[in-house]
């Protein structure tokens, strides 16, 4: 018997069907594919239960058709077919052996769509993908942060934080994810944790906060299965210079992984390389320590973003050179574990800058496409490293609801953006592929204002060939 993959989930997004990846899925986990609500009712009778022929045939389709779309539908490749004069892409392993002999109760949906369809926008109807920044507060003082710190704010009250977690479960909202600052160090973390458990949202936090035995174990009790600890390295005196911690540190934080594995809590180490840190001694260690874990899942390596928030003198004392970078990604990509290492340079070299190919395949900006992230106050932005830049506050969730700011103006005005609204120092103003670029794979607006400084929001990105030299000095060497 076949089934609709597991990893893929189905729902309405007022004009189409959104077919996304589920938050744990193994297919396209960074695609959505806009599909025609009858092709959705149509995958969706294959939810695992007996009778699928029968129901089909009740929708007048006939054998021959559903044999036909079946072999269709079980194609290891991704797809493009034509439906009511429209282009529909699909991707590969739509419907799968039941081999579990599962069940599906969340396809259980509205298949009735507004006309006329819109399969080619991106932005959906619906955010997707909220993060909340819980805090700014830190246990550490890293010399690398990002964030900005400066700003004074008043935080959103926990009752506030509760109802919005269960108003992005009422609108179907498939991930919320937990930023900081420090969630530990929130006072009613428990609380906050307890509430997203309860609506189905399954934060993976980060931490380098050294926590007690208690406190994970309550974590646990609550249903917390993950934990991510953001170990950049294990020598002390190197932690104490660029953490700023107390000299047992270390041995504090270590002590806390390995409670958490005792657990049987899955274990992600996120070591930040600095100048200081990105060397393959230091992260040989961390990649032996997590060695030694029973519940280790994953090591993700990165080195440390440039910070908006920091000098440029600051930012390049900090960030390691080229040669450091090239090194420890040679030698992770060398080694073998049983976990998985994810690395990732972050490395902005010259030939990227005002390069058309380069351009081209850039990646795609998901800042105000599927979601946006809720700053400590209730602000919102689209960014999280934009923080409270004017020009990217689409709302305030003290005082309005999460839909309220998806479709306010701001929002609309910011992703439709037209060559009337630039200003007259940018190339923007008259550039014929306005829309093809801001609406399709869009532009990396913190690496803008890298690069031309935080007063400077229209120039184009650094990459676009369009683009002036930069005014700042964003490459790394």
């Amino acid at each position: 018997m076949l089934i609709f993959n597991p990893a893929y989930k189905l729902q309405n997004d007022k004009d189409r069907i959104l077919l996304m990846a589920s938050p744990d899925g193994e297919y396209d986990n960074v695609c959505n594919y806009f599909i025609h609500p009858d092709i959705a009712y149509f995958l969706a009778q294959f939810d695992g239960r007996p009778g699928v022929q029968a129901r089909l045939s009740r929708l007048g389709i006939s054998k021959s058709q559903i044999g036909r779309l079946t072999d269709l539908f079980t194609n290891n490749n991704k797809m493009a077919i034509r439906y009511e004069k429209e282009i529909i892409h699909l991707p590969a392993n739509l419907l799968v052996s039941n081999i579990y002999n599962n069940t599906r109760s969340d396809l259980d949906i509205d298949y009735t769509c507004e006309t006329p369809y819109n399969f080619k926008r991106l932005r959906l109807s619906y955010p997707k993908s909220l993060v909340l920044i819980i805090n700014l507060s830190c246990y550490t003082n890293c010399i690398y942060c990002y964030a900005n710190r400066k700003h004074k704010y008043a935080p959103l009250p926990t009752g506030r934080i509760l109802e919005l977690i269960k108003e992005a479960r009422e609108i179907d909202v498939v991930s919320l994810t937990i930023s900081g600052g420090e969630f530990f160090l929130h006072r009613d973390w428990k609380i906050i944790l307890r509430t997203m458990l309860e609506n189905n949202f399954k934060p993976e936090l980060s931490t380098k906060v050294p926590i007690d035995e208690d406190s994970l174990r309550a974590a646990r009790e609550l249903g917390l299965d993950a934990i991510q600890f953001s170990l950049d390295t294990l020598d002390q005196r190197t932690a104490s210079k660029t953490l700023n911690v107390g000299d047992d540190y270390i041995h504090r934080i270590t002590q806390s992984i390995r409670c958490a594995d005792a657990l049987s809590m899955k274990i992600i180490l996120k070591p930040t390389l600095c100048k200081e840190t990105c060397n393959i001694p230091n992260i040989s260690s961390i990649i032996n320590f997590a060695t030694s874990l029973s519940h280790i899942e994953r090591v993700t390596v990165s080195t440390m973003n440039s910070s908006l928030y920091l000098s440029q003198e600051t930012n390049h004392a900090l960030r390691p050179s080229v040669k450091q970078v090239e090194e420890v990604m040679k030698y992770l990509t060398g080694i073998h574990t049983s976990f998985n290492i994810n690395p990732d340079s972050n490395l902005t070299r010259s030939n990227e800058l005002r390069n058309q190919s380069i351009f081209n395949e850039r990646a795609r900006c998901t800042a105000n496409l599927d979601g946006f992230v809720i700053l400590p106050d209730g602000k919102v932005t689209i960014c999280e490293e934009l923080y409270w830049h004017d020009a990217f506050l689409l709302g305030d969730l003290s005082q309005q609801g999460i839909m309220d700011v998806w479709t306010s103006e701001k929002a609309l005005n910011l992703w439709n953006l037209d060559n009337g609204d630039m200003p007259e120092y940018t190339s923007c103003r008259t550039c014929e592929e306005i829309h093809q670029c801001r609406q399709n794979r869009g532009v990396c607006w913190k690496m803008i204002l890298q690069a031309y400084g935080m007063e400077k929001v229209f120039l184009p990105d650094p990459r676009c060939p369009k683009a002036p030299a930069p005014y700042f000095d964003i490459i790394d060497r």
